[in-house]
């Protein structure tokens, strides 16, 4: 038996983690490089959902805000995949 057999996964998908992003906009689910930084996240969603530009956004496992936005996804040890939600806030809102 093959350590990829025996770890019975993807070894790539221990790199990885799947967001499950709530959004003013709808919900957004993406895996993402557990290396990407928070930053990183909030504009690939503003993206692939078209938010405003100016308008600034908080990423937030439950009751925690993932700060400061240039941490990576795996300084914050999130359960995989991750259950989070990206808020409005600011004057754009």
């Amino acid at each position: 038996m093959t350590a990829h057999e025996e770890a019975g996964k993807n070894p790539a998908s221990d790199k990885d983690i799947e967001l499950l992003i709530a959004t003013p906009k709808g919900p957004f689910d993406g895996t993402f490089p557990k290396t990407t930084k928070v930053s990183e996240v909030i504009l690939a969603v503003r993206t692939k959902l078209g938010l405003p530009t100016d308008a600034s956004f908080e990423l937030w496992s439950g009751t925690t805000r993932l700060e400061p936005e240039e941490r990576t996804l795996e300084s914050f040890h999130l359960p995989n995949p991750a259950k989070l939600t990206l808020v409005a806030t600011g004057s754009g809102v």
